[in-house]
């Protein structure tokens, strides 16, 4: 029987060069990158003109179909969008901008620094780019497994994980099949499986050689689990901007499939398409079901065609490299090398340390309490909140339909009465909540006639979406406690009150807002003090964070932080 190499094309046999790793790697950047723009590009965020978000995508289009390298180019106006919408971008995006700086980082320093001889110059930038993604990718799943090892998301009954297990196999399989699984059999061992997948995967990639690809295989299947997860939890996106930066960790065996492509259409590959065709006319169909549902499937399992057919006909030498290629570093390269990974320990670790940052962290669906004290086993999580969160948390108890109606922003009707009973059955509410899903792809998203949640969050959010309320001209009441102290358990959420205040605004929303504060064991309130009046939210402190509200359940004793995300 002959060899997989012995049967490789003729077109695949010659050598592979650093030039064409980058040609791939750029039509699979743009791949992603075109899926980010299709739901608001860059410009959309800046708020130019359309002939500017025109340009944007047939630069991205030109990428696309010719390869060739305008990534450091784009990358410039992708990062000019996400420091416009700061604080209120995806972790995705947090990604993308740290692996796109390690690209136009290096692009720009061989430009200046290195001869240009073609294949020479991208073969030394090559090697700084991928080295340097590929260690921020390595500290991104480290650090989205690490900050689950909490006692809110390793508990069944109130983790995250339990609602993607189960409305993938109750949408997917046979309710015939689905009565028989334990339901609290799914429950209890979630939370232990995902762990177990997202630490395996960077520690795998890490050890390198044939570990390595098991990593990758291991990082496709859940991330595919993730794209084919039905609304309001599918989030195909984010999986393909994961997946293309693992392009870095097996670039010579995935350029030299992607050389192949014309040559896969076989009986067997077209069975195989077929199969995969049906799925993803599913997953796209359940999409297109959900307001701003994400359609990006698609490009996820073409994606996965393509590595798997790496996997299938070549060796992983990517996983065999030799250091550094055999070309010495500058001390210039060592600082950017360094600087970039300083970055991504940053923001993987340090700023949710810190508690500077909540949304876009790499905390996506942890259950991690980033501020009023932390419920990681290890990690003192929300250091610096006491004195960042603008006057102390409190716990908005009433609101207006008016008032920050994506807050704690409850998705649960979105979600098939099945997967909600299932749920039950396994311990949990039925319910889910995502504070991030009505702020950034809009409110439209968050279904209208549900009774209203309390919430908690810092006075730094309470005075940014007041601040946002105000400039809609509404009509709108909320009545807010503040909470005697900086850190608590879900008791002291639920139930401390150092002070009650009222706010309220009539006339069409022309009038000025009254505030008024209760009076304790008197039934009455009193009007509140120019220091008790809501202010602007410092402007530095509003711009660098973005906190999420974390939801209150009344009914029942939660001793845990309930599910929210991302």
């Amino acid at each position: 029987m002959a060899s997989a190499k012995e049967t490789q094309p003729e077109s695949t046999k010659s050598a592979i060069t650093s030039s064409d790793k980058i040609r791939v790697y750029a039509r699979i950047w743009a791949l992603h990158r075109i899926l980010y723009f299709r739901a608001g590009g860059w410009a959309a965020g800046i708020g130019l003109p359309v002939i500017v978000e025109l340009v944007e995508g047939s630069a991205l289009l030109f990428t696309l179909m010719t390869g060739t390298g305008m990534i450091a180019s784009i990358s410039i106006h992708f990062l000019a969008d996400f420091c416009v919408k700061m604080p209120f971008v995806w972790t995705s995006e947090w990604l993308s901008v740290q692996t796109d700086a390690a690209f136009l980082s290096f692009t720009l320093y061989h430009l200046w620094n290195s001869s240009k001889d073609g294949v020479s110059y991208d073969e030394k930038r090559w090697n700084d780019i991928s080295r340097a993604i590929r260690r921020i990718t390595i500290l991104f799943y480290f650090a989205a497994g690490f900050l689950k090892v909490n006692t809110s998301f390793l508990k069944p009954e109130t983790s995250c994980s339990p609602i993607f297990l189960v409305q993938i196999l109750t949408t997917y399989l046979p309710e015939s099949m689905v009565a028989r699984i334990p339901a609290k059999l799914v429950a209890t061992m979630s939370p232990t499986a995902t762990l177990f997948a997202e630490l395996s995967v960077p520690f795998f990639w890490m050890v390198g050689g044939d570990l390595q690809a098991y990593g990758t295989v291991l990082a496709l299947v859940f991330h595919g689990l993730i794209a084919i997860c039905p609304p309001p939890l599918n989030f195909g996106t984010f999986s393909v901007c994961c997946v293309a930066r693992i392009f870095t960790f097996h670039d010579d065996s995935i350029t030299r499939a992607a050389k192949t492509v014309p040559s896969m259409v076989t009986p067997t590959t077209m069975i195989y398409a077929s199969i995969s065709v049906l799925l993803v006319y599913q997953a796209y169909l359940l999409g297109a079901a959900f307001p701003g549902g994400d359609k990006s499937v698609p490009v996820f399992v073409a994606l996965c065609l393509l590595y798997g057919r790496a996997a299938f006909w070549y060796s992983n030498s990517s996983g065999k490299r030799k250091k550094a290629n055999g070309l010495e570093k500058s001390s210039v390269q060592i600082y950017l090398h360094k600087g970039l990974l300083v970055s991504a320990l940053a923001w993987t670790f340090l700023l949710p340390t810190l508690g500077i940052i909540d949304m876009g962290s790499a905390n996506m669906f942890s259950n991690l309490r980033v501020h009023g004290g932390t419920n990681h086993l290890v990690l003192p999580v929300g250091l610096l909140t006491p004195m960042l969160s603008g006057g102390g948390y409190v716990r908005v108890e009433k609101a207006s339909p008016s008032f920050a109606p994506e807050l704690p922003g409850e998705l649960t009707p979105h979600m098939p009465e099945k997967t909600v009973e299932f749920l039950k059955e396994a311990g949990q509410t039925g319910r889910y909540f995502n504070p991030v899903e009505g702020k950034i792809v809009g409110r439209f998203v968050i279904p209208e006639g549900q009774s209203f949640v309390p919430y908690t969050v810092p006075m730094l959010e309470l005075k940014r979406y007041y601040q946002l309320t105000l400039e809609e001209r509404v009509d709108f009441q909320f009545t807010y406690s503040i909470l005697d102290g900086f850190h608590g358990d879900e008791t002291w959420r639920k139930e401390s009150s150092a002070k009650r205040i009222r706010v309220t605004r009539t006339g069409g929303g022309q009038e000025e807002p009254e505030c008024q504060v209760e009076i304790p064991n008197n039934a009455s309130w009193r009007p509140c003090t120019e220091e008790e009046q809501l202010s602007k939210p410092h402007p530095i402190h509003a711009k660098l964070m973005a906190h999420l509200a974390y939801p209150i359940l009344e009914d029942g004793d939660w001793d845990e932080l309930h599910c929210f995300g991302p």
